[in-house]
């Protein structure tokens, strides 16, 4: 008995690779980390940046078409 629950410890300790791994392909890039990720979801973090950059074009394209119309009308 012991010794099969001793070989199914090897043996998931074996598939799970607890061992370093060379393999660069797997590493994350460097950037945001996933943590951070799901923080700033949670806390709406994401959501205030996409308005923020939201408003800030639609004020440009305001200000660019009161251009225009003031100087069409010649103010």
């Amino acid at each position: 008995m012991r010794l099969a629950l001793i070989f199914t410890i090897a043996f998931i300790t074996f598939c799970s690779g607890c061992g370093k791994s060379n393999n660069t392909e797997t590493k994350s890039p460097k950037g945001k980390s996933t943590l951070s990720t799901v923080i700033d979801g949670a806390t709406g973090k994401t959501a205030v940046d996409a308005g923020q950059k939201a408003k800030a074009q639609i004020e440009a394209i305001s200000e660019k078409k009161n251009n225009d119309l003031n100087e069409i009308l010649g103010e």
